[in-house]
């Protein structure tokens, strides 16, 4: 017979069983993991860059869910653990520190959907192969810092953290305000833990502002350095105290090259517009004598100055032969301008010598800035044609006015043929001016007048527009008395005005000469998209616009759909720098710090993530003045 005690005892002795056997299958079944990478015992050859575990069933995780150790048992610096939205099973999460050789432990803490525990452990180990020093260093990298690049905290930290991607020395930490003082600063340790882990306690409160962050790492007795920026409660311009002044430098770009291309210019021009002169003006009778002298003169300078020219170029180009060298197309440019002065030399007919003169002029337009796309092709090309020809006519035809005077009869020669050259020289002048500003904006899409005094090429355009004003005035003087009549009381004072006039020409023409050697990119300033077609609204902004320290805006017209801002600057072939941009509010994003290092090109591309999740990438050209 079965008492009640052995009935309760044999309860008891069931439920136990039975409870042994759920739990047991209950642990046996939610502790399995299907799969795990880096596999259990797997031995690697470089750092992994995340960790994924698949579970047979789906699970829970939290912030300590997955520690990696390594072979001393310090933790491993690794990113949150994250489950997949499309699996429930699979955790996963980034490594965010350069793993070096050895043997590392993965310890996984899950709760399964019914509330139980799930405990693994496993080891793997890396073995590297040997990486070179170069790979090492580019590789090395700060990755994470505390307050973060681009962040805007609310208030004064009391200290700065830096975590970097392998275990380096920290030999240089400093930190600047927006005036470019130094920020005194306390102890600067290691992490016991993480020898990857710098703390830099600050010795007093930070005011409102933004502060650079300068780093300096050694190893091996080589080094590496970087920069980033932080504001407390509000974004500033850092400013320095002394800033850039601007040289007048144009002088140090006027040698032996500027002068024969000024010869060559020289002679071209004033026998072009005095033949053009004589053939529709004087129409002989003028003082022919005087003037074949002079016309000599003018064939054997322009001749000197083309052989100066393909000499002082081919020196310029070592190891060249010259057969190689004239097939060059600014060389066989000048070679033809040679022949051609040199058969217009010995041609007797005028009409020949004024179209074989007129196609070394043409030349230049066909071989000058105005060729380049970049300049504007065939429209910037009739334009530069039009105003050397306006040029050549004007200056030449002034030439003749004064060196064709003849003997008998001087004064009134001078008063019909210089009311003749006044309607030409009134038409030259205009023209000039309307393809100058044509050329001035096709060639400077954007400038300031500090872009111009910054560059040779500017500075030679401002002497040339000031000597062109003086010139006119000198000009419309001149045509006035001849309106008025010139009697004997004037003559002496109209030969002063034209023997003046001449000689600022002349200048003007040695000006026009060197910007030929200079560029004009060299006076430009702007910054302009790359890609005419952009994915966002978005307008870009930069002040000041000079090397130094500078601010970049940048504004976004659907605010609400940017979440973070990295700008990216490279100047090849070595400067290259990216920078989080500090968020504003209201899509308005700023990148303050020392962001141009040099005149030239900078190319900047803007990288944009959206609160979706997707990347995009803007890219824009910064065009700095200033010569190269």
């Amino acid at each position: 017979m079965w008492t009640k005690k052995d009935l309760l005892a044999g309860l008891i002795l069931f439920l136990t069983i039975f409870i042994s056997l759920v739990d047991g299958t209950a642990v046996e079944a939610h502790s399995e993991i299907k799969e795990i990478s880096p596999g259990m015992n797997e031995i690697l050859d470089h750092s992994p860059e995340r960790i994924s575990v698949l579970f047979a069933e789906p699970v829970e995780v939290y912030s300590e869910s997955i520690r990696l150790t390594n072979s001393i048992g310090s933790n491993v610096r690794i990113g949150k653990a994250v489950i997949d939205p499309t699996d429930k099973r699979l955790v996963t999460l980034p490594v965010e520190t350069l793993l070096s050789d050895g043997r590392y432990t993965l310890e996984i803490f899950a709760i399964a959907m019914d509330g139980h525990e799930i405990k693994e452990r496993f080891q793997f180990e890396i073995k590297k192969e040997q990486i070179s020093e170069l790979d090492y260093w580019r590789n090395l990298t700060l990755v994470q810092s505390a307050p973060a690049d681009g962040e805007i905290v609310p208030t004064s930290p009391n200290k700065i953290e830096l975590w970097f991607s392998d275990e380096i020395e920290l030999e240089v930490f400093a930190i600047y305000d927006d005036n470019q003082s130094l920020v005194p600063i306390g102890e600067t340790y290691v992490n016991p833990a993480d020898a990857s882990h710098y703390i830099i306690e600050l010795d007093k409160k930070l005011s409102k502002g933004t502060y650079e962050i300068n780093w300096y790492v050694r190893k091996d007795n080589k080094s590496k350095n970087g920069i980033f920026y932080f504001a407390v409660n509000e974004v500033t311009s850092i400013t320095p105290p002394e800033g850039k002044r601007v040289s007048m430098g144009g002088w140090q770009h006027v040698g032996l090259i500027e002068f024969a291309s000024w010869l060559s210019y020289l002679g071209v021009f004033i026998l072009f517009g005095s033949m053009v002169f004589q053939l529709l003006i004087s129409k002989g009778s003028e003082n022919t004598n005087r003037w074949n002298k002079m016309k000599r003169i003018f064939f054997i300078m322009s001749v000197v100055g083309f052989l100066l020219l393909i000499t002082i170029r081919k020196d310029e180009i070592t190891n060249i032969s010259v057969v190689e060298f004239i097939q060059f197309q600014f060389v066989w440019g000048m070679v033809l301008q040679l022949v051609l002065v040199l058969i217009a030399f010995f041609l007797r007919s005028m009409i020949g010598q004024i179209l074989l003169l007129a196609g070394t002029i043409m030349m230049w337009a066909l071989s000058g800035h105005a060729v380049s796309d970049r300049y504007g092709g065939l429209i910037s090309i009739t334009l530069d044609a039009l105003h050397l020809f306006s040029i050549a006519i004007w200056l030449g035809g002034l030439f003749a006015l004064i060196v064709m005077i003849p003997k008998e009869e001087g004064l009134k020669w001078l008063k019909e043929n210089g009311r003749k050259f006044s309607k030409y020289a009134l038409i030259s002048i205009f023209i000039m001016s309307l393809t100058g500003i044509g050329m001035l904006l096709r060639y400077l899409p954007s400038f300031t007048m500090d872009s111009l005094m910054i560059s040779s090429w500017g500075q030679f355009l401002l002497f040339k527009v000031i000597l062109f004003l003086v010139i006119t005035f000198i000009g419309f003087y001149q045509m006035r008395l001849l309106k008025s009549g010139i009697d004997h009381n004037h003559t002496s004072l109209t030969a002063i005005l034209g023997r003046t006039e001449l000689i600022i020409g002349m200048s003007i023409l040695f000006f026009a000469a060197s910007m030929i050697n200079t560029s004009p990119k060299a006076a430009e300033q702007g910054i302009y998209p790359t890609d005419l077609y952009s994915p966002v609204d978005v307008s870009v902004s930069l002040t000041p616009f000079q090397m130094g320290y500078n601010d970049l805006i940048i504004k976004f017209d659907q605010s609400e759909d940017i979440k973070n801002v990295d700008v990216e600057l490279f100047m090849p072939p070595f400067m290259t720098r990216t920078i989080t941009a500090f968020s504003l509010g209201e899509g308005t994003f700023q990148v303050t710090g020392g962001l141009l290092h040099g005149s030239g090109t900078t190319y900047l591309n803007i990288h944009v993530t959206k609160t979706s999740g997707e990347n995009l990438m803007i890219p824009y050209e910064i065009q700095v003045p200033g010569d190269m």
